[in-house]
């Protein structure tokens, strides 16, 4: 009988602790995840939105949209994360074919030292930096061409230009498609903080069965080889999604509950906006905006993944956590 009593003892123990263990795991596994939106229409006003992305082109001789993009950020009390695209000014014999001979011979020293010391001068306030993405979706953008070998060379030559400035409050994301063939366009560890991706959903992409949407759980799965093989936390840098309204509802509620198995995702950012005129796609134009109640679900999620861990206050030092550079 003694015997049959301990073992009993032991028996809800045991259960006790695997529970204990199992809650524990859980925890540990639901890690934070900042939200970000592109959202030129300012449709989220929602404090589940952590970082703002803008879109922003060089120019020759003003900074004026890089300017408002980092006050808007400011006035809604969010991390800035800045797209910047090496647009050619196709003047004076600078063209699409010559973009990357003329960055490394200093033709645009101007403009990209102008721009640098406009992220500068925000420190404290750290700044996301993506420079020319999508570079391996060749033909793309003047960018994205073949020669990976110069990309890789005019990426140091730019992030070289902010280390003589003493640049100490941006962090380089190094943000591809998320195609295998990105890998000969990686700058090394030294010159990147976080890895990006672009994960869009249509009909029109699933060559399989053009009458379903690819989960977002599929397409991550294809892509976060990424942030494995060169070790670096994650930025899912642009997001977005285009079917019937039923469709978008799942597709969010999938995103979100899928974040939980990739622990390198540190940001989650949705691009809410019409496919742009200046980038047209073979499928067209999909529209990736969500309706106000699409939105209501997918931030109401995103507070409940994030439990109140993650907000304004600390956004800052969250992803300075994550990322290569300290103050």
């Amino acid at each position: 009988m003694t015997r049959l009593i301990e073992a009993f003892l032991l028996g809800i123990v045991g259960a006790f602790l695997f529970i204990k263990l199992a809650n524990t795991v859980q925890v540990m596994h639901r890690h934070s995840i900042a939200f970000g939106v592109y959202d030129p229409h300012q449709a989220f006003q929602h404090p589940e939105v952590l970082i703002e992305h803008h879109f922003v082109p060089w120019r020759l001789d003003n900074t004026r949209e890089l300017d408002e993009a980092l006050q808007s950020a400011k006035h809604n009390h969010r991390l800035p994360m800045i797209t910047l695209e090496p647009w050619p000014w196709n003047w004076n014999g600078m063209t699409n074919e010559t973009l990357f001979q003329d960055i490394l011979s200093g033709k645009y020293d101007r403009t990209i030292e102008r721009i640098l010391n406009v992220l500068k001068q925000q420190s404290p306030q750290k700044v996301l930096f993506r420079w020319a993405h999508e570079m391996e979706i060749v033909g793309q953008y003047p960018w994205s061409k073949e020669d990976s070998n110069n990309y890789v060379r005019v990426y140091h030559y730019v992030a070289d230009y902010a280390r003589r400035l003493g640049i100490s409050n941006v962090f380089w994301i190094w943000s591809p498609a998320g195609n295998r063939s990105a890998r000969s366009y990686y700058p090394g560890s030294d010159y990147v903080d976080f890895v990006g991706i672009s994960i869009y959903a249509t009909k029109e992409w699933n060559t399989q069965d053009p009458s379903k949407i690819h989960s977002f759980s599929k397409l991550i799965s294809e892509k976060y080889w990424i942030a494995n093989h060169f070790n670096k936390p994650m930025i899912i840098s642009e997001v977005g999604v285009a079917g019937s309204e039923n469709e978008i509802d799942w597709w969010i509620t999938d995103a979100v509950n899928s974040l939980v198995r990739y622990p390198k995702v540190k940001a989650w950012v949705y691009f809410n906006q019409v496919q742009p005129n200046i980038v047209p796609l073979p499928i067209g134009f999909p529209n990736w905006e969500l309706s106000q109640q699409q939105i209501h679900l997918l931030t109401s999620q995103w507070q409940a993944y994030n439990k109140g861990r993650l907000g304004q206050d600390n956004i800052q030092a969250f992803m300075m956590s994550q990322g290569e550079l300290r103050p």
